[in-house]
């Protein structure tokens, strides 16, 4: 995934604004003056083409001929026009040159391309809060190629973001309408990272009411506040400074163990990792006794755990237990084995 870099997403749209409201007066100027040599025309002939071309002529100072002689009142609305149609190119010219020498059009243009891969994404996750917590979850979303846009309205963290996360929204998660923007409806999922006890909990109602499918985890820093979060609606409350405690804790009295279990979903020091994998109809694995499916024998993968349709969790299955559409499988193996098997072939 390409990062693009912006300066601040609002300087970047007060240029463009700046930029519009000059071309805006320029053709107002052109339209008004159109308008008023047409009505000051005193021949009985008058008509618009005429009147445009003494507006461009006037305009551009280009010093032809007049269309008809210009009474008192026509001079006199002339000079008015060449005066504000010059302030009003200066300044165009002026604006427009700023955003050549300082790449702003280029900058403009590469946000809008980015609007537009936000608008097209389906199935991907939303990263509200880009601070400690939201970087190194986005950090992970990248190395593993998963499909996410990352929500941030704090200038602190806005460089941040510029540099190191590939889609992004300059924006507050908590609003309806940016939730909206970033495709909620047809998201996976949503991180909250936010530290606000109060934004977190909105956004958990929020984004519940937006897509009542969609699997939610956010951020707690107490157990009042993770009650509030679970019953607001998220799915999963993680904790980070608990977390953090008890793995330094663990480490400390069982190195050993905790280099073991370094084994994650992203791949740990012993080049293990582990995965879920969600079966579906049409599976060559859908019927089959786990001893016949030959994640061992073939791929030296282990099934560490089956969870059922219903919600029944088996730890360490029998090789009889028959795999069936819906089960979601724990595997233990190579990371890079992991990543190359497809469990979703046809039989």
């Amino acid at each position: 995934m390409v990062t693009t870099h912006f300066k601040s997403s609002r300087e970047a749209k007060t240029s463009e604004q700046r930029l519009r409201v000059s071309i805006s007066i320029l053709i107002l100027v052109i339209l008004c003056s159109t308008f008023g040599y047409w009505v000051l025309d005193p021949r009985e002939s008058a008509n618009l083409l005429d009147a445009l071309y003494m507006t461009f002529i006037t305009v551009a100072t280009v010093g032809f001929k007049e269309v008809y002689p210009l009474t008192d009142v026509g001079k006199l609305f002339t000079v008015v026009v060449i005066g504000i149609s010059a302030i009003t190119i200066v300044y165009t010219i002026g604006t427009l040159g700023q955003f050549f020498m300082e790449g702003e059009l280029r900058e403009i243009m590469g946000r809008r391309q980015m609007d537009n891969r936000i608008r097209k994404m389906k199935e991907h996750y939303i990263v509200a809060g880009f601070g400690r917590v939201g970087q190194i979850v986005s950090s992970e979303f990248q190395r593993i190629g998963v499909p996410h846009i990352v929500i941030e309205n704090s200038d602190k963290h806005i460089t941040a973001l510029e540099q190191k996360s590939p889609l992004f929204i300059v924006a507050n998660a908590t609003d309806d309408d940016v939730l909206i923007e970033a495709g909620i409806q047809s998201a996976k999922g949503i991180v909250s990272t936010i530290p606000s006890e109060a934004d977190s909990v909105f956004l958990t109602l929020t984004a519940r009411q937006l897509n009542p499918g969609i699997f939610i985890i956010a951020r707690a820093d107490s157990k009042s506040t993770e009650k509030k979060l679970l019953r607001a609606g998220a799915d999963r409350v993680v904790m980070p400074h608990e977390a953090g405690g008890k793995r330094m804790a663990l480490t400390s009295l069982k190195p050993t163990l905790v280099d073991c279990l370094t084994i994650d979903s992203f791949g740990g020091k012993l080049g293990l990792a582990l995965e879920e994998v969600e079966i579906r109809s049409g599976s060559m694995l859908v019927g089959k006794r786990l001893l016949d499916s030959e994640l061992r024998s073939k791929h030296n993968i282990s099934v560490i755990a089956i969870r059922k349709p219903d919600g029944d969790m088996k730890v360490s299955p029998s090789p009889e237990v028959v795999i069936d559409k819906g089960d979601t499988l724990i595997l233990v193996g190579e990371t890079l084995t992991l990543e190359k098997l497809d469990l979703h072939e046809p039989q």
